[in-house]
């Protein structure tokens, strides 16, 4: 531990870390801290964000890793690191939208826009139909063994029905003040200003990450269908434009998915679209034969 605090004493006047130790907290083999480091790249009310750092002791069984090797902006030298590989950090984090004691309580809800925008730049990296075999196998072993924690029976068919729910739920962040508020809390305070997109854009993420979620639950077979996806999103708009532009676009995606929309970007109504219907496969197959 002293080895590892000693790369960041050149940072400490900015680090003062602070035992937390949240209302109701169960005890687990970590100790978690806050602390507060400046804001580089988005702007904060004071000019800070809160880390939370944990430290886990006494794991027996850890997910199949990869070394990273990344430069940052504070360090003279490239961090190192050993982190789990992309489709055991997927399964982690579509497990914090499981239905709780599993998942997010109610209550700390206003996290869920941190784990889906993680999502969203995992879920792309995600190659192979082994690989969406492996989210399914992990995602279901992490919720029975979360389960026994809890000292509750595993539920047949879970985490998948849950995480499903929550994101349906979220998808409506647009109508929803309190679900706005919390995105635009997230974006204002650890989003770079580049990276920043609307309240409809949000909800098309819920909406690709919901059928990712799908794809997870059926594994190896899934693959096929999200490479397919993924494909055709590539093809589309991702912002509107001029209305002659888009009308071939859109006019496709009208006929495919019987969704009718001017308001949302292309890659928005096809999210929203491949979510509501009874066959996604056969709907993929449909629309990628009418686009332009």
């Amino acid at each position: 531990m002293a080895a590892f605090a000693e790369r960041f004493a050149p940072l400490a006047p900015y680090f003062v870390p602070e035992l937390y130790v949240p209302e109701g907290a169960r005890p687990l083999p970590l100790c978690t801290y806050h602390m507060s480091a400046p804001a580089v790249y988005a702007e904060t009310f004071n000019g800070l964000h809160q880390l939370k750092i944990e430290f886990h002791v006494d794991i027996k069984e850890l997910p199949p890793s990869e070394t990273i090797i990344s430069p940052h902006f504070a360090l003279p030298q490239p961090v190192r690191a050993r982190v789990p590989r992309v489709p055991y950090q997927v399964a982690l984090k579509l497990l914090t939208l499981a239905d709780p004691p599993v998942g997010l309580d109610v209550g700390r809800e206003g996290v869920l826009p941190r784990q889906v925008y993680d999502l969203a730049g995992l879920v792309p990296q995600v190659e192979g139909d082994e690989a969406w075999a492996e989210i399914q196998e992990y995602a279901r072993a992490l919720y029975v063994k979360e389960c026994g924690v809890n000292e509750i029976e595993p539920e047949d068919g879970e985490p998948w029905p849950g995480i499903e729910q929550r994101l349906a739920h979220w998808a409506r962040l647009d109508e929803d003040q309190e679900q706005g508020h919390a995105v635009e809390t997230f974006q204002q305070t650890q989003v770079p200003s580049t990276a920043r997109i609307g309240r409809a854009a949000w909800r098309a993420r819920m909406r690709m990450i919901q059928f990712a979620a799908r794809c997870a639950a059926i594994g190896r077979d899934g693959a096929r269908v999200w490479d397919q996806a993924s494909a055709i999103e590539a093809r589309l708009p991702a912002r509107p434009g001029p209305k002659r532009e888009m009308k071939p676009f859109r006019d496709a995606l009208v006929n495919a998915t019987g969704l009718k929309t001017n308001a949302m970007a292309p890659r928005d109504h096809f999210w929203e679209g491949i979510v509501e219907a009874d066959d996604p496969a056969a709907l993929l197959d449909e629309i990628a034969s009418q686009l332009p």
